[in-house]
């Protein structure tokens, strides 16, 4: 909700003040069956959950003294979901200077333009091509044919955009 509140805010503040908007809506293909585990592994270390975990044993009333973790499963299989696959594009937004916004594997881009400047728009063409070297170095790719782009505003050029070889 909160993703969708801000979004409306930011975009009708910038229509009030005499911009158009556009916004990119991106599409993984099968973003959650392509999260590779190395990548993934890679991502996850990053976060102090995974360093320096330790265990202790209790049986009955007593504990052991506490031990390294030094393999085993974070999780099992069973438990892999959407939370665990957003892990893995959260550092997205950092490669972009654009807004963005992300939900599970539901993600938008969107920036002021305007009629006469090409200033926002070179900025968001400028963002998807770092995207689509992030989404390449990480192996998980845009379905470039699902990728929309929405033109908001009486003063916007509505322009094309390319991510890869694809417009949207």
């Amino acid at each position: 909700m909160s993703n969708l509140l801000t979004t409306l805010e930011d975009v009708t503040d910038s229509l009030d003040e005499g911009f158009g908007v556009d916004v990119i809506y991106l599409d993984y293909s099968k973003a959650f069956d392509t999260v590779l585990t190395k990548g993934f592994l890679s991502k996850l270390r990053a976060y102090a959950f995974l360093q320096d975990r330790k265990q202790q044993v209790g049986v009955r009333k007593g504990l052991s003294e506490w031990a390294d973790v030094l393999s085993g499963r974070i999780c099992r299989a069973q438990y892999w979901d959407q939370s665990f696959s957003s892990l893995y594009v959260n550092d997205l937004p950092e490669v972009v200077s654009s807004k963005t916004k992300m939900f599970a594997d539901d993600t938008k881009l969107y920036n002021r333009v305007q009629k006469n400047s090409s200033k926002g728009g070179d900025d968001i063409q400028e963002d998807l091509n770092h995207l689509k070297d992030w989404s390449e170095s990480w192996l998980l790719r845009f379905n470039a044919s699902k990728c929309k782009c929405m033109h908001m505003g009486i003063n916007n050029n509505e322009r094309s955009y390319v991510l890869g070889k694809k417009k949207s």
